[in-house]
């Protein structure tokens, strides 16, 4: 709706067909950013398609300012290439207002404890739910939830086990990402491998509390 009022709004604000077709030009990238933000509708596909649609009118609009020129009036020549200009100049410089935002949030992500407390509660309510579904929810009732998900749900949860495959337990399974330590293994390799390394770890940490103790315990009959 908003986007149909837009788009019928710079037919009241420009008289010329140039104007026009730039002021659609302009909704319909906004549109397109927002698309590809958040993805309004529910089937990924469908937001695939809304994307390629409006990119496909964007196209097509860039072709008629070709024939809109033409029915510019030669005394309106001067004034409307004055016009180009300021609108050239002004368009070249709009990633300016989004570099100082983008830039705060990176390094509030790196340096604020908000952030940082943000990560570990997500960190800690993940592995609570990990913890949940594996100890409550049989594998039956997880499919069923699994197959009753929209795909666009369907691919967000796909996404995240892949990241837990690439950065987690080093398995390559995201394509464009190199990884010295990625191997290309089964998930059940996988997580054998992480098994016996955990054990080896505690094995090791036991064997330095001991022997810390062991110290402790000389040093005190010593003195």
């Amino acid at each position: 709706v908003v986007k149909g009022i837009m788009l019928n709004l710079g037919f009241l604000l420009f008289d010329s067909a140039i104007g026009q077709i730039y002021w659609i030009m302009a909704v319909l990238v906004i549109y397109l950013c927002s698309c590809i933000t958040w993805t309004p509708w529910r089937h990924m596909w469908v937001n695939v398609l809304d994307i390629w649609a409006n990119t496909s009118l964007l196209l097509m609009l860039s072709a008629l300012v070709w024939f809109a020129a033409r029915g510019v009036a030669t005394s309106d020549q001067a004034e409307a290439d004055t016009g180009m200009s300021r609108f050239t100049v002004a368009t070249s410089f709009l990633a300016l207002p989004c570099i100082f935002p983008v830039v705060a949030y990176l390094i509030w992500w790196a340096h604020s404890k908000a952030a940082q407390g943000l990560r570990r509660k997500v960190s800690s309510d993940f592995v609570k739910v990990s913890k949940h579904i594996a100890d409550l929810i049989a594998q039956e009732d997880f499919d069923e939830f699994i197959d009753n998900l929209a795909d666009r749900d369907f691919s967000y949860i796909r996404l995240a086990e892949r990241v837990l495959r690439q950065e987690l337990l080093h398995i390559h399974s995201r394509p464009g990402y190199s990884n010295s330590m990625t191997r290309k293994v089964s998930l059940e390799v996988a997580m054998s491998d992480a098994s016996s390394d955990k054990k080896i770890r505690n094995m090791v940490n036991v064997s330095t509390e001991t022997t810390g103790a062991t110290q402790t315990q000389t040093q005190t009959i010593i003195v």
